[in-house]
């Protein structure tokens, strides 16, 4: 079920991976998504200005978390482990897609240049192995329109 109403179901969306000049393929075993953009603030005040900070919005910024329990074997998992873990960080394409695994490249409703922030796995005792990484902007998101 895509939608309810108008409204959209999270569970419906999923983060593909590009890497280089290969198709994007989804990474399995997802959980929570979280995009944030945000913008820097520049300060205009002066020791001037009543009292009062005065700002104006800087460049933009952000980021996107995933939350996942690998699926393995999963080429998606492997491509974006590769790249996730590189030093120095290397740039790749992260697409957001409505349709879940049958997403096509016209369900994309984010798609940007990312890297990879950090990439921490966690090993619990009674629990499954997952992971979460923080994905930063290396640009303007080329899709980013709600669909």
């Amino acid at each position: 079920m895509e939608a309810l109403m108008g409204i959209r179901l999270g569970n419906d969306h999923l983060l593909w991976v590009k890497i280089g000049a290969a198709a994007a393929v989804p990474v399995l075993g997802q959980g929570d998504l979280s995009i944030k953009r945000g913008a820097k603030s520049i300060d205009t005040s002066s020791k001037t200005s009543g009292g009062w900070d005065t700002s104006a919005g800087g460049n933009r910024t952000g980021s996107a978390t995933l939350k996942l329990n690998p699926e393995l074997p999963d080429a998606g998992y492997t491509a974006f482990e590769t790249v996730g873990k590189s030093a120095p960080p290397q740039n790749f394409g992260i697409e957001v897609r409505k349709g879940g695994l049958d997403g096509t490249e016209d369900d994309t409703v984010f798609a940007c240049t990312v890297w990879c922030g950090d990439f921490n796995d966690d090993y619990p005792k009674d629990g499954v192995v997952s992971l979460d990484t923080t994905f930063n902007f290396a640009g303007a998101p080329t899709v980013d329109t709600l669909k």
